[in-house]
């Protein structure tokens, strides 16, 4: 093999293991965006069912092809969709504001095999996601009446704060029936708090905060074990907080360092290891109080477990799910949400708390899981090396999944 050759293939395995770093959930994001411009180029294509065609991935990958760069982080789609039995059309433009390696990992999509077995689930999930009635009604009925123009783009970090990753724009106006649009239907992650040593001092507090933030709706019924869980995570964090923002070249020697700082401290935790397993049993028995006292309140639990949901995944969703329940009744959201989980909470004792595999948590109703918890170790990469993390993250598990899927038959 020539030495050129040689030089190539490294350089080819350097890209693909950046790629492999790009953030999945931002590049699901552009996915998505790809996939609803798909289904409105074939929103027209059935005009006797009133219902688009459904996308497949080559309708996907199309779009994805035809995306081009405008400047470093961002790709831009512009087609034109002829508005059946005239000559006029309208406008499609797809917008995708992500980081330079996200949009390159979701260009290389549609030709490297290694990127499609990464990304295997988010493409389908994607695919079964947009091929639902809800939107392919709507990309019918805006793509077969005079439109100017439908612009579909990604939120990301321009409006901080919103649960919605994307936006459907027609015509200027946002306030459309799709309105803004969250991904938690098809990602497992619903909210993560994150912890990192950085040597501040506000480490703990600031994690404290996140959780009472994402998680305050479930625990704070059960006030005293919730404040004693609150403690006793912050003792078990606290020789993390003292470590100095320790900063190592690879993530191994990192876990290495934070494992020799636990040692230090002389504690019964010798380990990172030890140390998440002990964070998740005090999760465990807060959860276990949790679900004592919801079986004792289970029109409680639904009111709790509703606006849980509606503050994960977003308003505009939120609704979209109470119209999908209701079937067209004019029932309220919450009412339509409250008695689907009410009917799964009738039974004493229906909620249970019990250890799933890699370290992870779940609350069950009726024996099912519905929410899943997990603390993990983790690192970020910084100029100067790997700063030592602790997450807490909050999954979907397939019945909650399902529960906000919006329009699933």
């Amino acid at each position: 093999m020539s030495d050129s050759l040689l030089v190539l293939l490294e350089m080819i395995e350097e890209v693909l293991e950046e790629q492999k770093k790009a953030n999945k959930g931002n590049v699901l994001e552009g996915i998505v965006a790809s996939a609803l411009g798909a289904l409105f180029l074939n929103g027209a294509s059935q005009i006797e069912k009133r219902i688009g065609a459904p996308i497949s991935q080559q309708d996907l990958f199309s779009i994805i092809d035809s995306l081009q760069f405008q400047g470093d982080q961002k790709l831009f789609y512009e087609g034109n969709i002829p508005l059946p039995s005239t000559s006029d059309s309208s406008t499609l433009k797809v917008s995708i504001e992500l980081k330079n390696i996200e949009l390159q990992t979701l260009k290389n999509l549609t030709t490297n095999e290694e990127l499609q077995k990464i990304y295997k689930n988010e493409l389908g999930n994607t695919i079964k996601y947009v091929n639902n009635d809800r939107f392919r009604q709507y990309a019918h009925r805006i793509t077969t009446q005079p439109v100017q123009e439908i612009l579909v783009l990604t939120i990301g970090k321009a409006q901080a704060g919103t649960t919605a990753d994307l936006k459907v724009v027609i015509d200027g106006e946002e306030k459309n029936e799709l309105g803004g649009i969250s991904l938690k239907g098809i990602t497992t992650q619903l909210t993560q708090m994150v912890m990192s040593a950085t040597g501040t001092g506000n480490e703990i507090p600031n994690f404290l905060n996140a959780i009472d933030d994402k998680l305050g709706l479930l625990f704070e019924k059960t006030p005293n074990q919730y404040q004693k869980f609150k403690q006793n995570i912050t003792n078990l964090l606290t020789p993390l907080v003292g470590c100095n923002a320790i900063l190592e070249p690879s993530r191994e020697e990192l876990y290495i360092s934070a494992d020799q700082e636990l040692q230090k401290c002389k504690l019964q935790v010798q380990s990172m290891d030890e140390l998440l397993n002990n964070l998740r049993q005090e999760l465990q028995n807060l959860l276990i109080e949790v679900a004592g006292y919801f079986n004792s309140n289970p029109e409680e639990f639904a009111d709790v477990a509703s606006e849980f949901i509606k503050k994960n995944i977003g308003a505009e969703e939120y609704v979209q799910i109470g119209k999908e329940l209701n079937v067209g009744r004019p029932a309220s959201v919450d009412r339509a949400i409250k008695k689907m989980l009410k009917k799964q909470a009738e039974n004493e004792n229906s909620l249970e708390v019990d250890s799933g595999g890699k370290g992870v948590t779940r609350l069950l109703i009726g024996g099912i899981p519905l929410l899943a918890f997990r603390f993990r170790k983790d690192a970020s990469k910084k100029k100067s090396g790997y700063n030592l993390m602790v997450r807490l993250l909050t999954q979907a598990t397939p019945k909650l999944k399902d529960l906000i899927r919006i329009g699933q038959k």
